[in-house]
């Protein structure tokens, strides 16, 4: 075999270890260059065992790292880890490297990152890959002036009475809850503040201690201001056997 041919072989093989070693990473170089909002690395780590996955969240003007952010990682129709960023990181470890729900044309995986008074980001994940999977996400702050608030009121739909202790769960349009479960004070009131506006919540309610049926409401305008909505939750009678 002449040298020439040798050379083209071994510098074939060479590309080939390349790619298979280095292959992620410029996959996120590439989609790098069209993502707005984030960006993703990959590192080859000797340390970690199967996949960890870094959330940091910046403050897309100031620059600066963000913590107490809500971040919530789905796997499908399973919440993997929720949880909130300290001084702007948040890290989930275990995961399984390989293609997620997306890739396969099933039920998407994905990040959702909030925070009162941003733009809160929902992010689909294709891929987890051996090592260190980083998403950087940059959150833009919102204008005070166009931001909302949601009172809502729960009442017993016979009485028309108000329900003290009935707890709240506020979802965004990107499925993530905001400002954690809130329950009503004795006026049957609960008030969820900074909201984006002109966008669309659910809410879920519920009253566990006096055997109330749940209730839940999905398409809520929040427009800016105060927006008020009241919840009626329905006690059944019970029946003498």
């Amino acid at each position: 075999m002449k040298n020439s041919q040798k050379f083209l072989i071994l510098a074939t093989l060479v590309v080939v270890i390349l790619i298979i070693v280095f292959g992620s990473h410029f996959y996120f170089l590439k989609n790098n260059t069209s993502t707005i909002g984030y960006t993703r690395t990959n590192e080859i780590s000797t340390t970690t065992t199967g996949a960890l996955l870094k959330i940091v969240v910046i403050d897309s003007q100031t620059k600066e790292k963000i913590s107490n952010v809500e971040v919530m990682i789905s796997s499908g129709e399973w919440l993997e880890a929720s949880g909130e960023t300290q001084d702007g990181l948040f890290s989930f470890s275990g995961l399984e490297p390989g293609p997620t729900s997306v890739a396969q044309g099933q039920i998407h995986d994905y990040i959702v990152v909030h925070k009162a008074g941003y733009e809160s980001q929902l992010i689909t994940v294709d891929n987890i890959y051996p090592g260190i999977n980083t998403f950087t996400v940059y959150l833009k702050p919102q204008d005070q002036d166009s931001l909302g608030s949601l009172t809502i009121k729960v009442i017993d739909d016979a009485t028309l009475q108000p329900l003290d202790n009935a707890s709240i769960d506020l979802y965004d349009q990107n499925t993530a809850i905001i400002g954690g479960r809130l329950n009503t004070n004795a006026s049957g009131i609960v008030t969820f503040s900074n909201l984006t506006s002109n966008m669309n919540y659910s809410f879920v309610a519920n009253e566990f201690t006096g055997g109330y049926d749940s209730s839940d409401g999905n398409n809520i305008m929040v427009k800016p201001g105060n927006n008020t909505i009241t919840v009626k939750l329905h006690k059944p009678t019970s029946t003498a056997p």
